[in-house]
């Protein structure tokens, strides 16, 4: 960090950008903790906070409708301040995503060097209930090959017509598909063709490919959704952490 910069004087606009301002004060506060976290692992990573500051700066229509819900974003930072999480007595990432595919994934099945070893898999079947939890993408072979090239990776019609899963963690998340020659992740996969989730299966038919995809968001961490529908039943923030990671802690940063 450099000069006065202040983390805690910018993070209800952070807060704003990730978590509808409608949803319960508990998760808000769930949401600030993990923002707080990710920032203070970056930064201390070498990100400029002048970029940070930047980053926050909100436009003209989005500073009118965070001013509308500046309070509930204002208490959920400083309700929680300086507060992160923590596993083996280190901040660390606080990773989330809007709704996941009824479970979160596991890193141990997805980074094999060890990477997050507190991202653990935990049911969150509450997700179901969110509308956002089923989406279908219908995209014809020729559009398929089009995005997949935008994205670096070439393969001609006759490819993207045998593509293939060939790899899914135990969430249902697409690790690994084969388009042709080519490999890719289903992260990877998924941001090319512009899908709200890995978690996705193919229909194919007469020249268009169905993807049905569960879930939105990479699907690590807690899930906003979830968490919302844990605040609704009376959790507090630190209970809706602990359920979604179980083996890391909520500190104080130092």
């Amino acid at each position: 960090m450099t000069g006065d910069f202040d983390l805690e004087t910018i993070l209800p606009e952070l807060i704003y950008q990730e978590m509808s301002g409608e949803y319960e004060k508990e998760a808000l506060k769930a949401q600030a903790v993990l923002i707080r976290s990710r920032l203070t692992v970056e930064l201390r990573e070498g990100m400029d906070s002048e970029q940070l500051e930047q980053s926050a700066r909100l436009d003209r229509e989005q500073k009118e409708d965070y001013l509308r819900e500046w309070n509930r974003y204002a208490a959920a930072a400083k309700e929680t301040e300086d507060e992160v999480l923590s596993y083996a007595g280190k901040t660390v990432e606080g990773a989330f995503c809007m709704v996941s595919a009824g479970r979160t994934r596991n890193a141990s099945e997805n980074f094999s060097d060890g990477s997050f070893p507190y991202l653990t898999q935990q049911d969150s079947e509450m997700d179901l209930q969110s509308p956002d939890y089923l989406r279908a993408y219908t995209l014809s072979a020729e559009v398929v090959v089009l995005k997949l090239a935008a994205a670096g990776v070439t393969a001609d019609e006759e490819a993207v017509n045998a593509m293939e899963i060939t790899g899914q963690d135990s969430a249902g998340y697409v690790t690994e598909i084969s388009v042709g020659e080519n490999t890719m992740g289903g992260e990877a996969f998924r941001s090319a063709l512009g899908l709200c989730s890995s978690c996705f299966s193919i229909q194919k038919s007469e020249g268009q490919f169905r993807f049905m995809c569960r879930g939105v968001g990479h699907g690590f961490g807690m899930s906003q959704y979830g968490a919302n529908i844990l605040a609704e039943q009376g959790k507090s923030y630190r209970e809706i952490l602990d359920y979604y990671f179980p083996d890391a802690t909520v500190q104080k940063r130092g």
